[in-house]
């Protein structure tokens, strides 16, 4: 069960999502297929910024759609929503 705080990362996140989508489609060629995910992206670029420090982390940390909070919220984000992913129907 995810948090209020949590919650509300996860709309940064989705916000970080569709840019991310939307300036990946503006550089492709209209008929080729690219499918990124953005979650792995995010997880990345999160751990990157846990190494840095300063400007540069709260900058990464902004990017990634996570304004107004730290590291630490972002390793227990994580912590918390892959083990919920794993739970979810994917029945259709």
């Amino acid at each position: 069960m995810l948090t209020r705080g949590q919650q509300e990362m996860t709309v940064g996140a989705n916000g970080f999502t569709f840019d991310l989508m939307r300036a990946l489609g503006s550089k492709e060629d209209p008929g080729s297929n690219v499918f990124p995910s953005p979650l792995s992206i995010q997880m990345c670029l999160a751990m990157a910024a846990s190494g840095a420090s300063d400007e540069t982390r709260r900058e990464m940390v902004e990017t990634l759609g996570f304004k107004g909070n730290d590291v630490q919220d972002l390793e227990d984000y994580f912590k918390t929503i892959i083990p919920a992913l794993q739970n979810v129907d994917n029945t259709t």
